[in-house]
């Protein structure tokens, strides 16, 4: 029976169990968690990386920009792609319909996350349900169509930015006419301007008439005095008002939205390849491909950070800044393979049983655990919990993104010796399937 007919949606297919799992692929999905933890913490403790910092903050930052920041979430849009990949294969044994349940899969994580959105808009999860949906487009073509297309799409966003921003060329003071101020850059503006007035007590705010940052909701003064300083009911407004402006502002966004799909479309070659089912077979091919994946990311990354300060010269030109960001992406894709290969390989040796068993709890609950970092942090560093917002570095906000997944891995495990599921990922499982499910393991 063909498996992408409709009406082969009736046949009954029960959710994967924990026995007949992957668990390298469940370490890889904790690793990756890990990694996007690093990044995502500087936001919510109201860090911005590419900011100055001295000493240990400084090199922390500049290593998770340069190592971990891009990296991880390509590794998670890969994994994506893969699980699609052996869905399609399951449910094509099965002989049960691809499209109708995997629609389902997506329709539910879109408003897991766009619920998610109201205390993250710079979640992933809505994005990734988007490009989802056009995988399947892609799935029966060959494998060296899928590579070239993912390519060209990986550069169709920083093509559209070039596009659209001129040219800026900035005026040396020297030279300006003495009647025309020189326009000061916005770092500069920041430092002069002088802080506003607190508002009297007892006095109403109105925060939307402040301005919001067009792209990153963890800049600009109005997410600065949310965030340090707003009640849990300002918050959720404000990132409610960010999402619907990242949505509707323009057209331009849609295409980014896009970046995640070529990362989804190189996953579902490597599920299509086999290579997950022999890995104990693969241990030359894995070694190549973490040594040159690691040494081609590092030089990849190094001639990125050479462009961009090319392109920020005496001004901006985004023709330059176009070549660096696909350079970008096609760096973190390659180094999320390395990643990828050299974990696999380190789980294959006497140390890898210990960190399979450590990682591989977190990754079968990779959805619960992503939103559970979400609320951690912001009950750590908004100012309705703890208020650390502002008062930690980069070196403290990485050594609490460990001490976070330390905790996530102790409840994981826990959990998992009682339930087959995640709590999420149970509901997740049961509207995809239109079934109930049984939530705790059975006893032998």
């Amino acid at each position: 029976m063909n498996n992408d007919n409709p009406a082969a949606a009736d046949v009954a297919v029960e959710p994967r169990s924990g026995g007949e799992r992957i668990v390298p692929l469940d370490a890889l999905r904790g690793f990756a968690l890990l990694g996007i933890l690093l990044v995502n913490i500087m936001s919510f403790s109201g860090i911005n990386l590419g900011a100055e910092a001295e000493g240990a903050d400084r090199i922390v930052a500049d290593l998770i920009r340069f190592f971990v920041q891009g990296k991880f979430l390509s590794l998670f849009a890969m994994l994506f792609g893969i699980s699609f990949c052996l869905q399609t294969t399951r449910l094509r044994e099965k002989g049960a319909g691809l499209f109708p349940i995997w629609w389902r899969r997506l329709a539910v994580l879109f408003v897991i996350g766009l619920l998610h959105t109201l205390l993250d808009p710079a979640e992933v999860l809505v994005v990734y349900a988007l490009c989802a949906v056009l995988l399947p487009i892609f799935h029966k073509l060959s494998g060296k169509a899928v590579l070239l297309a993912a390519i060209v799409l990986m550069g169709l966003p920083y093509l559209q930015t070039a596009i659209v921003t001129p040219v800026y060329v900035a005026e040396p003071a020297a030279e300006a006419a003495p009647d025309t101020p020189v326009e000061a850059s916005s770092t500069e503006v920041a430092e002069e301007a002088p802080e506003p007035a607190a508002p009297e007590e007892g006095a109403a705010t109105e925060p939307q008439e402040e301005e919001m940052h067009a792209w990153n909701p963890y800049l600009g003064g109005l997410a600065i005095r949310v965030h340090s300083s707003g009640t849990f009911a300002e918050v959720v407004d404000y990132n409610r008002r960010f999402t619907t402006q990242r949505w509707t502002g323009s057209w331009v966004t849609y295409l980014w939205m896009t970046v995640p799909l070529p990362l989804m479309m190189v996953g579902m070659l490597i599920g299509r390849s086999g290579v997950l089912t022999r890995l104990d077979q693969e241990k030359t091919r894995l070694k190549k491909v973490f040594s040159f994946g690691l040494g081609g990311g590092i030089v990849l990354g190094i001639l990125v950070l050479a462009l961009f300060d090319l392109a920020g010269k005496s001004g901006w030109n985004p023709w330059i800044a176009f070549p660096a960001s696909w350079l970008f992406s096609l760096s973190g894709l390659i180094m999320a393979l390395a990643y990828s290969a050299g974990l696999i390989l380190l789980l294959q040796r006497r140390i890898g049983v210990s960190l399979q068993a450590a990682l591989a709890p977190v990754g079968r609950m990779a959805l619960t655990n992503y939103l559970l970092q979400t609320i951690i942090c912001i009950s750590l560093f908004y100012g309705f919990g703890l208020g650390l917002y502002g008062h930690v570095g980069a070196s403290q906000a990485a050594l609490i993104a460990v001490a976070i997944f330390a905790v996530q891995i102790v409840i994981s495990w826990l959990w998992l010796r009682t339930f087959r599921f995640g709590p999420v990922e149970w509901v997740w499982r049961m509207a995809t399937y239109w079934q109930g499910l049984a939530l705790r393991t059975p006893r032998a």
